[in-house]
């Protein structure tokens, strides 16, 4: 994919949530206190994104981009991010499987 700011070809990833143990000790909490979300600039809305979304990085302007669960119906392998068939047993990259 490439980067829809600078052209540049991004990296594919995916996001991840990270909380530091500090964190959790300072304020108490138990559960995941870290939490990445998108709030609309017009309307204050906010929609949570999930975690292991399928993501590019362009590591010449630093953009980052989150590919939605309904950009399409394909399967991405939960280990490495990268496209499965629908006729595969297992990723095609990896070999990670179910």
């Amino acid at each position: 994919m490439d980067c829809p700011f600078c052209e540049t070809t991004m990296r594919s990833g995916r996001v991840e949530l990270e909380a530091p143990a500090v964190t959790r000790v300072l304020t108490g909490e138990t559960g995941l206190v870290a939490r990445v979300v998108f709030v609309d600039e017009r309307s204050g809305a906010r929609t949570k994104a999930p975690s292991g979304l399928v993501s590019y990085r362009c590591d010449a302007c630093e953009a980052i981009v989150l590919k939605g669960e309904g950009a399409d119906d394909s399967l991405y392998c939960f280990e490495c991010g990268a496209p499965i068939g629908a006729s595969e047993s297992a990723c095609p990259a990896c070999g990670w499987s179910w």
